[in-house]
């Protein structure tokens, strides 16, 4: 098969949508407090946190956390159970799996483009497919997850006063570059069963008439 136009369109917006996640995977702005609401939370992401003068109401000794740390460090462990909510937890662990997906999805949608690494068949393509729409939902739920938990007044303090950041639309703009590379493939692979019909009657009749 050649390169059809919705091949060439599947494989740029796979691209970018992978380039994107990457950059919102491992970006620490997801969220972020508005600097004029002296607000003892700075901004978070999927993996780092920066607290400025933050002291948790249910800890007796009053410790003060300052500074920037990775989510998982032990400088967190008292507070874990606040910074990382189960709603949190999940996000991350949907995030860690999304990533695995769509750079999978990529390096097959990749491979089809280039003919090589992947097979050029309709079961390829339509494998393509898949893991991109499973990526698609996956970015989908972890915006609406992140999206409802970041007004969480539970959560981090001062919730009216906090902006959903660059990292967080990044990922939302990744997750629609998704959305827009799964139609090309699932147009592409529907294209390839058509013309293999046609092809199939086509050679049917041929051979029906030379008897």
């Amino acid at each position: 098969m050649g390169k059809s136009p919705t091949l060439i369109i599947g494989t740029i917006f796979i691209v970018l949508a992978t380039i994107l996640n990457f950059i919102a995977f491992v970006s620490p702005y997801w969220l972020v407090s508005d600097p004029r609401a002296n607000n003892p939370f700075k901004r978070i992401g999927l993996w780092e946190a920066c607290l400025e003068g933050f002291v948790d109401p249910k800890d007796y000794v009053s410790k003060l956390y300052d500074g920037c740390w990775w989510i998982f460090w032990p400088e967190f462990i008292e507070i874990r159970y606040w910074l990382n909510p189960p709603w949190f937890t999940a996000l991350q662990v949907l995030a860690v799996f999304n990533f695995l997906i769509i750079v999978f999805g990529m390096m097959t949608v990749t491979g089809i483009m280039c003919h090589c690494c992947s097979s050029d068949s309709n079961r390829t393509v339509f494998r393509a497919f898949v893991l991109v729409f499973v990526s698609f939902i996956f970015s989908t739920i972890e915006a609406i997850l992140f999206g409802m938990g970041s007004i969480d007044r539970t959560w981090m303090p001062k919730a009216d006063f906090n902006i959903l950041s660059w990292g967080y639309w990044l990922h939302v703009l990744g997750g629609f570059f998704t959305f827009i590379s799964a139609v090309a493939l699932f147009c592409n692979w529907f294209r390839r069963r058509f013309d293999e019909s046609e092809k199939d009657s086509t050679s049917g009749q041929s051979h029906s008439g030379s008897y």
